[in-house]
Order: C-alpha cells, then structure tokens, then sequence
C-alpha cells in the first residue's frame, strides 16, 4: 500500500499557507528533504522529525499519517507558547520527562 504521509503533509501545508522553505525551517530539516518527502520519493521519516513537523504545521502526528482533520486546539498564550520553545529545544525523551514532572505539578494543584 502505497503511503500519502507526502501528500497529507503537502496538504496541510498549503492549507496552513505555509512554503516549503518555512516548514522546513520550523521543522528543522532540508527543503530538499521537504521536497522529496511531499512527493512521496522519501517514506522514512523519523517519529521525531513527524513531531516537528506536526507542530509546525499546528496538527498531530497521526491526522498526517492517517489523513484525519486536524483536532481543534485551544488558543495558546504567550506563556504557553514560550514553554512549548523551550520544550522543543530538548530530545523527545526529555521532552517527555519534563512534560510528566510538569503533569504532577499541575495534578497536585487540583
């Protein structure tokens, strides 16, 4: 079965009315890369390399493999919106650690 990861990717893209160059920015990867994973040339992809790009894109990982509508999100402030940089400055596996510790921070506080 052929993938449309590319193409869903593509999809949202200009939906959001984003270019090439600026999601391959935001994403932190090649334009060529970029390229070749739109037009379906390149199906590897790392689960990292799909987050970044998810978020760039403002969608979940799992609306671009599986063609879904992207959830509605709740506005983010520019707190939040600061934290989710600074997250992002850090490997998945820490990322995950922090956002747990966080979690029970803010579970204690109910």
């Amino acid at each position: 079965m052929k993938s449309l990861l590319g193409s869903n990717i593509q999809k949202r893209r200009r939906a959001v009315g984003i270019s090439q160059a600026e999601l391959a920015e935001k994403a932190d990867i090649s334009i060529n890369f970029l390229s070749k994973l739109e037009r379906n040339k390149s199906t590897r992809v790392s689960s990292d390399t799909l987050y970044l790009i998810a978020q760039a894109l403002n969608t979940s990982m799992e609306s671009l493999v599986n063609n879904m509508p992207a959830p509605e999100k709740q506005p983010t402030g520019p707190k939040q919106s600061e934290l989710n940089e600074l997250l992002n400055t850090y490997p998945l596996n820490e990322r995950e650690m922090l956002s747990s510790h966080i979690i029970a921070i803010l579970e204690k506080r109910h």
